[in-house]
């Protein structure tokens, strides 16, 4: 682990030492993680998973922390923290590409700014992109693979590919993330032309529901 930590240190990937990752779930519950790494771009998040690889450190990747549960003994290895990311959504037409670390409140804002259509079910979903595209995460009728198109990501060999959802196994709350190991960078999405003020009204009431709920 101190080789781990002087090599994050040489990368200037920022890290913390027995962080609470009560902090960094939405039940707040769990004790600390040994390292807490903070990844603030693409490069660093696959530099950081190269070196515990390289060093057979323990990892775990996490996103906005939604539906996890923590230890109160904490983690015993490295949490990698993939929404310290920077935020970037690049919007083209209709294709929204956002990276792993984007909240999905922030996403489907991008998508009403722009009058696009198709996101509005994720709207309330407590989670990143990433964790999104890896559970084919799914509210009121819609779920990911209904707009997503392709996904760039880093395979367990090390290289990083980009493949379409066609090849991903989605299925109710399932992608082949779960069993390849693979390290979500960015996804694409593919969207409708909408009217603005139909696809706030339609994001305002599922976010009623779910409040109500």
């Amino acid at each position: 682990m101190e080789r781990f930590k002087q090599k994050l240190q040489a990368a200037a990937i920022p890290f913390r030492e027995n962080e609470p990752l009560a902090a960094h779930c939405t039940f707040k519950i769990g004790g600390p993680a040994q390292l807490f790494v903070m990844p603030e771009n693409e490069q660093q998040l696959c530099s950081a998973v190269a070196l515990c690889k390289e060093l057979a450190v323990r990892y775990y990747l996490l996103g906005n922390g939604s539906n996890i549960l923590f230890a109160d003994e904490g983690f015993s290895g490295v949490v990698i923290d993939v929404s310290a990311l920077d935020a970037e959504i690049a919007v083209e037409d209709t294709v929204l590409t956002a990276g792993a670390g984007v909240r999905l409140a922030a996403l489907c804002k991008a998508a009403l700014k722009h009058g696009l259509s198709g996101l509005e079910f994720a709207y309330g979903i407590p989670g990143t992109v990433g964790g999104a595209v890896y559970m084919n995460a799914g509210a009121y009728g819609g779920e990911m693979k209904d707009v997503l198109t392709t996904v760039r990501y880093l395979a367990a060999e090390g290289e990083v590919r980009e493949v379409p959802a066609a090849e991903l196994d989605l299925r109710y709350r399932h992608s082949i993330f779960e069993e390849n190991s693979g390290c979500i960078l960015s996804a694409q999405f593919h969207l409708q032309p909408g009217n603005a003020a139909d696809i706030r009204a339609k994001m305002d009431e599922l976010m009623a529901k779910r409040v109500e709920k």
